[in-house]
């Protein structure tokens, strides 16, 4: 691929991740304030309509990995656009929580989707010198899509709805785009099926992995489903600071980009306990009484930065702990970090309506601290 093909293709990778990650998987806890006044959700229910799309995800990235092997990489992506374009068309057109509780979840499929055939074009596409690079920039799309629903969320205020219209067209926009990037031969024709999950399993190199994923995946739902309803009902926040706060999140996650830099430089370990203890602070900042800018903004740094760095220490550790299939070994770590998310989120919503907002956000601060014993065998 020369340079300009490959700079399409990576640019284009970036956009999909930040419609799929940063607007139909993570653009639910920006709008809950609203979405939950509309329809009336309380804390436990919304918990459970935010677990449905990472268990959706889970499902749709072990899948990913066999549709790579059948239907090739670009074809896989060029799903992931579309579904995340039909997703948050349902969002935007639900009329109950039933019908919101549908189109979270099948809009949560599309970042399973796109991830791994991703890493399988990349691998493919790239030089070797190069892979870590492009897998972590393509990695950092979550914070432009988290950035990019923050103003229109300021634009339009209490509008979820026509949000979520435009977060759609969005998606369709970048699947259009896809078709002309992607390489038009990324099927992996010849490439033998990979093993099951449990042949996998039974390298003792994996599971580190796979704990820290799970993990950081519990303790990241207390800012990415329940950030905007804490904002809003314990500190008293405004909307508009609300969507500030996502902008930064987003903004400050453009650092994930260093990721493969700075596990060259300092090594893996180093970086993802760093980055733990990072995700760790900022929850407990917003249980500090007041909710004052100073704390919540601060959260909002620290969480953006860490969380896409910390994705990105698993995207890589992911990949060489299966050198030999590496969309398998992101997906592998990506899905865990999404089972995370799926326990996370009812029992952060359980928490904080039953102990109070305090003692569930001191409880996952805590959590996000236990990997840090876990590191690289």
């Amino acid at each position: 691929m020369n340079r300009w093909g490959t700079r399409s293709f990576v640019a284009s990778g970036f956009a999909l991740i930040a419609v799929a990650y940063g607007l139909a998987r993570f653009a639910y806890g920006l709008f809950l304030p609203a979405l939950a006044a509309e329809l009336g959700l309380g804390p436990t229910e919304a918990g459970w309509i935010g677990s449905g799309a990472f268990a959706a995800y889970c499902v749709a990235t072990a899948a990913a990995a066999l549709l790579c092997v059948r239907i090739g990489a670009r074809r896989t992506l060029l799903l992931a656009g579309a579904v995340a374009a039909v997703g948050m068309a349902g969002i935007a057109a639900s009329q109950d929580a039933a019908m919101l509780a549908v189109s979270v979840t099948f809009a949560g499929l599309s970042p399973g989707l796109a991830s791994p055939p991703l890493a399988l074009a990349v691998s493919e596409r790239i030089e070797p010198v190069q892979q870590g690079a492009a897998n972590t920039l393509i990695n950092s799309g979550t914070s432009a899509g988290v950035v990019l629903s923050g103003p229109v969320a300021l634009v339009l205020a209490e509008a979820w709805r026509e949000a979520y219209w435009l977060f759609a067209l969005l998606s369709f926009g970048v699947t259009v785009w896809l078709c002309y990037s992607m390489p038009p031969v990324a099927a992996a024709k010849g490439r033998a099926e990979p093993k099951p999950f449990r042949e996998y399993m039974r390298h003792r190199v994996l599971m580190p992995v796979l704990l820290t994923s799970a993990l950081m995946g519990v303790s990241s739902t207390a800012i990415w489903t329940f950030g905007g309803a804490i904002l809003s009902d314990h500190a008293g926040w405004t909307d508009t600071r609300i969507a500030g706060v996502w902008i930064v999140i987003g903004a400050s996650g453009v650092a994930g980009a260093a990721a493969g830099p700075l596990i060259r430089r300092f090594g893996l370990n180093e970086v993802h306990r760093a980055s733990l203890a990072a995700i760790a602070c900022s929850i407990l900042l917003l249980s500090i009484p007041g909710g004052g800018l100073i704390w919540g903004f601060g959260s909002a740094v620290l969480f953006g930065a860490a969380y896409i760095m910390m994705t990105g220490v698993i995207l890589v550790w992911g990949v060489e702990a299966v050198p030999e299939y590496p969309a398998f070994g992101l997906g592998a770590g990506f899905l865990s970090i999404a089972a995370g998310q799926v326990a996370g989120a009812p029992v952060f919503g359980y928490l904080y309506e039953s102990a109070g907002v305090v003692p569930a956000l001191l409880t996952f601060s805590a959590l996000a601290c236990l990997p840090m014993a876990i590191k690289r065998v």
